[in-house]
């Protein structure tokens, strides 16, 4: 209310037309619905123009454009507020938390696991320096040496796995 009448004081409502309004009101809209549809920002962005045709259709002078504009912004940084106070609270809609889990024990993994390689032997293929490429199985898996040189066809065998990272030693 009091927004209204400190508008209505600088004379920026006055020029409200029922375009004006639409535009406002679609562009609130639009920007709310940025929020829930994941996507490129077309639809704040779209949200953004609407509230800028509406300030060059209302404004008289460029007192009242920047205004009605810092009035528009106050109102969607109160908007980001809300759904970011809504979110740390754990009040959003159940359709924009992501519930699902996909952990290791549910049977998902991010990488390959290449534990099962631990104590296996095979021979280098490339020079390592210490990063190089050696046999295992039959398979050439990206290998490294815990820092020391060691020439192709040197037999390894896996001293530790962590990740994706294979870490072989050379055997006698």
């Amino acid at each position: 209310m009091q927004l209204t009448l400190a508008l209505a004081s600088f004379g920026v409502l006055d020029g409200l037309t029922t375009l004006t309004i639409v535009l406002l009101i679609v562009g609130l809209v639009l920007i709310v619905v940025e929020f829930f549809i994941p996507g490129f920002g077309i639809a704040g962005g779209l949200g953004i123009v609407c509230w800028i045709a509406a300030i060059i259709l209302t404004a008289k002078t460029m007192r009242d454009a920047l205004i009605l504009g810092g009035c528009l912004a106050l109102i969607a940084a109160a908007l980001v507020w809300l759904f970011v106070l809504l979110g740390a609270h754990g009040k959003l809609p159940k359709k924009l938390v992501l519930s699902d889990s996909t952990d290791k024990a549910e049977g998902f993994s991010s990488a390959v696991d290449y534990s099962g390689l631990l104590g296996k032997r095979g021979a280098a293929t490339t020079a390592l320096r210490p990063a190089g490429k050696a046999r295992i199985d039959g398979e050439i898996y990206d290998v490294v040496s815990p820092g020391e040189f060691l020439a192709k066809d040197t037999v390894v065998e896996v001293a530790e796995v962590e990740g994706i990272r294979i870490v072989v030693r050379k055997t006698s």
